[in-house]
This record gives structure tokens, sequence and C-alpha cells, in this order.
């Protein structure tokens, strides 16, 4: 009847044996307030082996901030915690913080000297004196096969898949999984899944050190070899790709095209961000390689990659709301405009694009109807369903309605022939604003945005279902249901803000006030009415007089309901916020006291 608990790294392979697997302490959120934070096992850890080496060590106010992104940093590894803790005694934390990053970006492990600690404890057991020991112990317990696969594999950022690994390794995938296993077996490896498809990661500190097991020449194999094996998974993408896994990827995309840049070869970097076009045209980019992309398509030479790269980065910055930026690729991407084909249709249909939703420039129409012959002799159906989507909000937007509903109605079905679930999806959306401009028809509208939401929740499609929520809480308010349109606008800022998506979260912002005006709290309403109008133009486009028409309207059905003095004085305190002030003002569901 004995009964063994035992702590290991790697399972002992007894009869009998029942594995628990403990992972990593949980580490706050980014934007936990405080005491979340503080109640945090990982923050409490950190805390506790902190006032150890110094008792007077406390969070406050300038601690609790550096503390939550340090233990963000050690992904929660106990150890690695507590070894950073007994540095506090000559080192505060944000400084802590600052040397661990820059000892992180130096490829000779100086993030694993740094987490080391001294005395009578590290003597009595070494292994527990540094993570360099804790981790070179596993390491030596490895087999060949396994070292040389976690090493090959650190040349990968956030994770790999079972294909990436087998291009590192040359092994067939029965092989190659039964080396993943033995690492994950190790504790060496986690295993998880995105959208089915198995993926790994090692903590960051584990694949530093396998890194520096590489010999420099080595490391440049692997990163080539790596860079190659993305280069044909983008281009081998299928139109409805999943979009989890391309998000997953993303890292490793963004190191792939820094690293090409580094070698001299933008033309790669910017081979990979027009191969991936299909999958990210709605998905935030990481800032780091928007950079990368800026540098990659400033060293290209004149031609049709420059033109259509550069109308790549115009939709990228549209979408993270940098409208300099925007504005900026879209007259090089014109600049640069392709003689004839397909590539001239899109780089005009997309400037097109980017430049009504912009500025409400109708003199684009010209150019739209170019870009549609030549789609239309290419046999592009899914740009011609996107140039007719642009003309038919051009028509709404004239009072056109049952031509603007036949232009949505075209565009869908040309979506919808072509197999683009995601194009599907955009027209189903578009079509939903042009049906709900007709009061008999707002019923049809809103059961057309619930199923199109369905199928951005389903593909998880977040920047199309962010949108969604925009159009069918415009769709509620043309129904006077106020809490039902203000709970669909409240959906779509929360995905923006966590996203970092400025479109949904725009448009959110610049839509709630009206909705707080009619449930009768004025003072959220002209609050956030007078950050939205500025925010609106720092990050989308300038406010037109149909937009200076709409922020009037709000104000006359919030100032009947207070002074003039207090009408004034919640405009000034909107017109003060952060961003963040704001949105948390906007996700209130209820009047603040």
């Amino acid at each position: 009847r004995l009964h063994l608990l035992v702590t290991s790294r790697r399972a002992l392979g007894l009869d009998g044996e029942v594995h628990w697997r403990m992972p990593s302490l949980p580490v706050p959120a980014p934007d936990d307030d405080a005491d979340t934070a503080a109640a945090c096992a990982s923050v409490a850890l950190f805390v506790d082996r902190a006032r150890a080496a110094r008792a007077d060590f406390h969070l406050g106010a300038r601690t609790t901030a550096a503390v939550v992104e340090l233990v963000r940093l050690l992904e929660g590894m106990p150890l690695a915690i507590e070894l950073a803790a007994a540095r506090v005694r000559s080192l505060p934390p944000a400084a802590l913080v600052q040397r661990l990053r820059e000892a992180q970006a130096r490829p000779d492990g100086a993030a694993l000297e740094l987490l080391a600690r001294s005395g009578p404890r590290g003597g009595s057991d070494p292994r527990h004196a540094s993570m360099l020991k804790v981790i070179d112990w596993s390491w030596q317990l490895l087999p060949e096969a396994a070292r040389t696969l976690l090493a090959a594999t650190s040349v990968c950022s956030g994770g790999f898949s079972l294909a990436a690994a087998q291009a590192l390794s040359g092994a067939e995938a029965a092989a190659t999984l039964n080396v993943i296993d033995t690492l994950v077996d190790h504790s060496l490896l986690r295993a998880d899944e995105v959208d089915g498809e198995p993926r790994w990661w090692p903590y960051e500190l584990i694949r530093e050190y396998a890194h520096q097991q590489l010999a420099p020449a080595a490391a440049r194999r692997a990163r080539s070899r790596h860079a190659d094996w993305l280069q044909r998974w983008a281009e081998a993408l299928p139109l409805n790709a999943s979009l989890p896994q391309v998000r997953a990827e993303l890292p490793n995309l963004a190191l792939a095209m820094s690293e090409a840049l580094a070698q001299g070869r933008p033309e790669q970097a910017c081979r990979l961000l027009l191969a991936l076009q299909p999958a990210v045209s709605d998905m935030v980019l990481p800032l780091g390689m928007l950079q990368t992309l800026e540098a990659s398509v400033a060293a290209l030479g004149p031609g049709d990659q420059k033109a259509l790269s550069h109308v790549a980065l115009m939709r990228a910055w549209h979408r993270v709301g940098d409208p300099p930026a925007t504005d900026r690729h879209a007259e090089a991407a014109m600049a640069q405009l392709p003689a004839a084909g397909l590539a001239r249709a899109q780089v005009l249909a997309r400037v097109s694009h980017v430049r009504w939703r912009r500025l409400r420039d109708s003199s684009i129409q010209p150019l739209l109807d170019e870009a549609l012959a030549l789609a239309r002799d290419g046999d592009a159906l899914s740009l011609q369903a996107s140039i007719l989507t642009t003309q038919g909000a051009m028509a709404r937007k004239a009072g056109r309605r049952a031509e603007a509903v036949i232009l949505q109605q075209q565009a869908l079905a040309a979506w919808t022939e072509a197999g683009d679930g995601a194009g599907r999806l955009t027209g189903m959306g578009n079509l939903v604003l042009a049906l709900a401009e007709d009061p008999g028809r707002r019923d049809e509208a809103r059961m057309l945005a619930r199923r199109m939401l369905e199928g951005t929740h389903a593909a998880q499609d977040w920047g199309r279902h962010a949108m969604g929520c925009i159009n069918l809480g415009e769709v509620l308010c043309g129904q006077r249901r106020w809490a039902e349109a203000g709970q669909s606008y409240r959906e779509a800022l929360a995905l923006g803000w966590r996203t970092l998506d400025m479109l949904p979260l725009s448009y959110a912002l610049w839509n709630l006030p009206h909705v707080l005006a009619h449930e009768r709290r004025p003072r959220e309403a002209l609050q956030l009415a007078a950050f939205a109008g500025r925010f609106w133009h720092e990050h989308v486009a300038p406010l037109n007089a149909s937009d200076l028409r709409d922020l009037a309207r709000v104000r006359r059905l919030a100032r009947v309901q207070m002074t003039p003095a207090q009408a004034l004085r919640h405009e000034a305190e909107g017109e003060a916020l952060a961003l963040a002030e704001a949105v948390q003002l906007a996700l209130r569901e209820t009047p603040a006291d």
C-alpha cells in the first residue's frame, strides 16, 4: 500500500506511475490593477523572496508595474523568480527588468548568468544556484537527438509546429515526434494545440541556453532553413487559412523578416508580407514587424513588388491607427503604380478603399471602374468583390439605397463563388449596413449581422468580429434598442482594446456616446463624445461635415439633461481623458456614482 510522491523534471517510467504536470505560476495580465496583480501567485512569490533579501521591500505604485513585467518576462518559473528576487538587495525591480531585457537581447547567455545566487544556499545545491546550472543539468540528461532538435528549434520565436521542427531537423515526422516527446517528458518543452494543430514552446530561458549550444555557422544554417520553411508555409496558405495558426506564427515571421533585412535580402521580407496578405489584411501586425517592413520596402528597387508592399503597409498602418503612415504608403503605391494586370488592379482597389474610408473621396470612382475591369479580365473574383463593396459603400453614403444593396449582394455572391470565407464574412457585414438604411429591412439586417458574428466567432476572426459588432450596433440603434446596441459596441471595444485594433476601437468610441445620451447618461455621453472626436481625428480621419453633425446631435441630446455649466465641465473632462480612461468609461455598463 506504499504511495510515493516524487518531484522530478521528467517521468520515472515506473509501472503504476501517475503523472501530475505542474505548470509555471500564473502571471498577471499587463493591464491588471495593483490589487489583482498583488494577489497573483508569481508576484506573491517574488515579494516573499524579495523581503527575505531586503526586509523593507514592498509593492508600491512604482514597483508593482516592474514586478509584473519581471514575472511575465520569467514566464512564472518559480526558481527564476526566486533568483531574481534575491537581486533586490542591490537592484530595484525596474533596473532588474532593464538588465534582464538587455541580457536576453544578447547571444551570450547573459540573462542566465544574471539569474544566480551566491552564499551557503547556492553552495549546498549548485544545481539550484543559477538558472544556467539548472538548465545545464537537464541538458546533460538528454539523448543526443533531443539536444540537436532543441538547439535547432531555438531559432524559433513563439513556439513551433511539427512541420517547422521537421524542416529544421531534416527528419521524418514520426522520428521528430519521438524526439519532441522526449523533450516534453523532460519538461523542456510545453505542449499545446492551436486550432487543432499541436504546437510546442520552450521557456525563454531554456531557448536561450539551447541557442548558445549552436555554433555560429550552425545557427546561420538553422535560421536559413527556418526562413525558407516559413516562405513555403506562407505561400501554401489556403484561401481560408486558420487565423489562430497564422497569429501563432507571427513572432517567427517577424524574426524571419528581420533576419532577411539584416542579411541584405529585403525582397525576401516583402515576399513573406505579400504571401500573408489574404490572412493578415484584417489583423493587427506587431509594431516590430511593421518597422522591419518599413526598412525593407524602402530598400526595394522600383517594380510591382514595391507597389504591392506599399499597399500592404498602407492597410497595416490604417489598422493600427496611424493616418500619416497610411497616407504616405498610399501615395508611394500610386507613384509606383504597375502598368497593367492584376497588380495594377490591386493597387487601385486597395488605395481607393482606404481613401474612401479615410476621406470619403468620391473622386476614386474612375479608379475603381478601371480596377474592376482589370479584375474581371484576370478572373479575380475576390478582388472584384472588394471593389464592388467599396462602390456599394459609396452608393449608400450618397443615399442610393437600392443600388447600394445590389452592389453589396453582388460582392457577397462573388466572394461566395470564390470560396473566400473571410471575404464572405466581410460581404455579409457590408450588406448589413446597406439593408439597415431601409427601416423596413432592419430586422433582416439584424438577423444577417448575427449570422455574420456566428461565422467570425467560429473562425476566431477577431478583427472582422469586432467590426461586425459595430454593424449590429448601428442596426440596433436604428431600431432604438439602445441597451442591446450598447452591448454590441462594448463587445467591439473590448476586442479592439485587447488586440490594439484601432479601427473597431475608434468606431466603438465614436458610436457609444449616442447610445449613452439616449440611456439618460449625459455626463458619460459628453465626456466620451469629446474624447472620441479628438481620437477619431488623430487615428482614423479628419472630421467631415457629417461627423460634426453627429457630434452636435449627441451634444444636444446630452445638454438638455443638465445645466450649461455642467455640460462644459464634462466636455473638458472628456478632452483630458487618456485612452485607457476612455475605454474604462465606455465599458462601464451602469452610470458612475
